[in-house]
């Protein structure tokens, strides 16, 4: 709040009104940003793949990409199985969680192929639902790999799937 000190002091331009204090803006913080390693952090449901991306040393790897990112429920599914890989087999599956460039769900189209850098060749397979309380639609984004390797991933019925299979909610 400022008072004035002094008022209508005349010029050949304008009007001066002499105050006691200076007018500042109402600063805003600019929010911080975080990295994505930083922001699985800060996710309880992400610490093991947080653990496997530092115990590897992929930091660098994932910079400016997006990240399909397996919870800790996922990796128990197939924590035995995971023990038992060697080194360059566990990074090569991390991998094939990383899409090169920021991919928003909402800039998937149905059927899109989308590379990963593990290099396999995942298809997205938009659904739609509208939920019975809202009249709003909700989806879930299905990649699907193209290129079915010889890696046996179970599902969470324990039914093989060959390749790989993560699921991004949108909604």
């Amino acid at each position: 709040e400022a008072k004035v000190i002094e008022a209508d002091i005349e010029a050949s331009n304008g009007v001066i009104h002499v105050i006691d204090t200076v007018l500042l803006p109402e600063l805003k913080e600019e929010p911080e940003e975080k990295t994505l390693l930083e922001t699985l952090s800060e996710r309880g449901d992400m610490s093991t793949l947080v653990s496997l991306v530092e115990k590897f040393n992929l930091q660098d790897v994932i910079d400016q990409v997006t990240v399909l990112a397996p919870n800790n429920d996922a990796f128990a599914e197939i924590e035995s199985d995971l023990q038992n890989l060697d080194d360059n087999t566990v990074i090569e599956i991390l991998k094939n969680h990383l899409i090169s460039g920021k991919v928003m769900s909402s800039n998937l189209s149905d059927n899109q192929s989308v590379d990963t850098l593990g290099e396999m060749d995942l298809k997205v397979e938009l659904r739609s639902k509208r939920s019975k309380k809202q009249d709003n639609a909700k989806g879930t984004i299905n990649f699907t790999n193209m290129k079915p390797s010889k890696q046996i991933i179970k599902d969470a019925n324990g039914e093989n799937l060959e390749g790989g299979f993560a699921q991004l909610y949108a909604g």
